[in-house]
């Protein structure tokens, strides 16, 4: 291919950067490759197919744009490169860099802190719109390419399979690559371990601090679960961006897991830029549908014999809002049935499970909780769809996202629906920054309090 070609996706690159945040050119756009360029045809090759799919709902019409104003008129064509040069396991080959570690032995077991669950797999895992994106980026790197997501940051509500993914790449790498060193700990564990190296005498402090970096270094694939237990524990903190640094420089992979947002995490700029380096994915609420398939897949491993009628009446009543909620409450209902010798129906899980059942005597629709809203600030309904951007519509408006994602349990996609289409991130930082404000704002308390004994006054 000529120099001419090639920079020409070198000036599509540089026209989409005075646009597009450099971050986010660099890590899905800078991979993507030219590899022919004629009067009639231009073909890109991705990487992979995650980045392929990626690209072309977000980026691909900004290119197209971008080309014609280059006077390049041709056909463009956009593949996947199977052959594409990532890093995989085997290219980098951590484990045999290994060599000259401390020890110099790999462990008596391949994962030798916390517990890995078999169990977890992605043949199990109920893939659908709410965690599409977490689960894409997590079988990439199941498959080896280490590279590509590193650090994968998933987050989301307790419940929603976070650590089910974790664990899910862990089984499929540790299948493919037998020796693959694997470390998994959750956050409360970690802390201990920090604070009983420091909890010594001073001689002894540096070194023990010294032997739990590098046993932290020696891993190939590290998974931190719930990382949000680590904000305001500032020697954790330090330790942890010492291993971070440690793992990414030796190309190792790190895949974390949180509760709440990167950016609602009390962390440092260094360590939030950090997690910006590579893949941040969010699990939200799962959809109606998907609360289906979640309890057709446990009653079949269970081996209940359960009606799509059934299914359906547990999915749209049940109050659970997360998966671990819904395998629950069918857990208790095949635990009944098996001692009262009773066949499932509607009627026997009505009885059975009549606390875990939504109230349905008082019925709060969306638009009553935005009326509640527009009633309590004195603002038109719908200002708080429009654009504007006045504290005055922007506090309101964050209440009502707020109280209609945590009381009604909707979804981050359906709650921007109602305001004008607004997307998911959009939503997740309104509600975030309302959380944020309860904690000091007595007031606003009150004004949601007498909210929410309104709605409920008058359903």
């Amino acid at each position: 291919m000529s120099s001419v070609n090639t920079n020409l996706w070198d000036s599509v690159l540089a026209a989409i950067s005075k646009e597009v945040d450099v971050k986010y050119v660099d890590r899905w756009l800078r991979p993507i490759k030219l590899v022919e360029a004629s009067c009639d045809k231009i073909t890109l090759s991705a990487p992979n197919h995650f980045v392929k799919v990626f690209v072309e709902q977000n980026y691909l019409v900004k290119i197209k744009q971008i080309l014609k104003k280059f006077a390049v008129d041709a056909e463009l064509i956009f593949i996947e490169d199977k052959s594409a040069g990532e890093k995989t396991f085997e290219q980098t080959s951590p484990v045999k860099s290994l060599k000259g570690n401390v020890s110099g032995k790999l462990p008596a077991s391949n994962t030798w802190v916390g517990s890995l669950y078999n169990a977890f797999t992605f043949d199990n895992f109920v893939s659908g719109d709410s965690n599409m994106a977490a689960y894409r980026a997590a079988e990439t790197v199941s498959a080896g390419n280490l590279s590509v997501y590193n650090p994968l940051f998933i987050y989301g509500d307790t419940g929603l399979g976070k650590t089910h993914l974790m664990h899910a790449v862990s089984n499929k790498l540790q299948e493919r690559f037998p020796k693959m060193r694997v470390l998994y700990v959750e956050a409360n564990e970690f802390v201990r371990e920090v604070s009983n190296a420091m909890r010594v005498e001073k001689g002894q402090v540096q070194d023990n601090v010294d032997k739990l970096r590098e046993k932290y270094r020696s891993a190939d694939l590290l998974l931190f679960d719930d990382i949000q237990f680590l904000k305001d524990k500032a020697k954790s903190l330090e330790m942890f961006f010492y291993v971070f640094n440690d793992l990414q420089l030796g190309e190792r992979q790190i895949i974390i897991t949180s509760d709440e947002s990167p950016h609602a995490i009390n962390m440092d700029k260094r360590m939030r830029s950090r997690f910006a380096s590579g893949f941040q994915a969010e699990i939200m609420s799962p959809s109606a549908d998907e609360r289906v398939a979640i309890l057709a897949q446990k009653a079949d491993e269970l081996g209940l014999k359960i009606n799509n009628d059934l299914l359906v009446f547990l999915a749209d009543n049940l109050a659970a809002t997360n998966g671990r909620e819904l395998i629950g409450a069918l857990k208790q209902l095949e635990l009944h049935a098996s001692f009262e010798g009773e066949t499932l129906s509607i009627e026997f899980a009505e009885r059975v499970l009549a606390k875990n059942l939504k109230q349905t005597g008082i019925i709060v629709s969306p638009e009553k909780m935005i009326m509640a809203v527009s009633d309590a600030f004195s603002v038109k309904v719908q200002d708080l769809s429009s654009d504007k951007r006045t504290q005055a519509i922007v506090v309101p408006r964050g209440v009502a996202m707020y109280l209609m994602r945590v009381r009604l349990g909707m979804s981050l996609k359906e709650v921007g629906a109602h305001f004008g289409g607004r997307d998911h991130t959009t939503v997740m930082h309104s509600v975030e920054k309302i959380t944020k404000r309860l904690e000091t704002d007595d007031v606003l308390k009150n004004v949601i309090a007498n909210i929410e004994k309104r709605v409920h006054s008058n359903a």
